[in-house]
C-alpha cells in the first residue's frame, strides 16, 4: 500500500510539473489586448490610386425624339454612351405598315 501511495504521489507531481511547464506551448502567452509583432521583409512596389464604386448615373436633361413619319424602329445607328452630333442618324424606322394603311404600298 505504501508503494502505491508513493507511485501516485510521484505521478501526480510529474503531471503537475508537466502542466506547469507546458512544453507543447511554442510561445509565451500575451495579455489580453496585446498584439504580437510580425516581422516581414519589406520590398519596393508601385502603388496606384484606384477606387471601385457601385452606383447609378442619371443625366440632368432628357430629350424627346420625334419623327415626322410613323413606324417601328428597325435598327439603331448608335451604341450606348456614344457621342452624337446634330444631324447624325440615330435609328432607322420601318414605315411599311403606315404606307400600306394609306394605300400607297402593296405587300407581295
Amino acid at each position: 500500500m505504501k508503494k502505491i501511495l508513493t507511485l501516485l504521489i510521484l505521478f501526480g507531481g510529474a503531471a503537475a510539473g508537466l502542466v506547469a511547464w507546458q512544453p507543447w506551448a511554442d510561445e509565451t502567452p500575451t495579455g489580453p489586448g496585446v498584439d504580437r509583432a510580425i516581422a516581414e521583409t519589406v520590398g519596393v512596389r508601385t502603388l496606384t490610386d484606384e477606387i471601385t464604386v457601385r452606383g447609378e448615373l442619371r443625366r440632368d436633361q432628357l430629350h424627346t425624339i420625334t419623327s415626322a413619319t410613323a413606324g417601328q424602329v428597325s435598327g439603331l445607328a448608335v451604341e450606348d454612351g456614344q457621342t452624337v452630333k446634330a444631324g447624325d442618324p440615330l435609328f432607322t424606322i420601318d414605315g411599311r405598315q403606315t404606307v400600306a394603311v394609306a394605300g400607297g404600298f402593296a405587300f407581295y
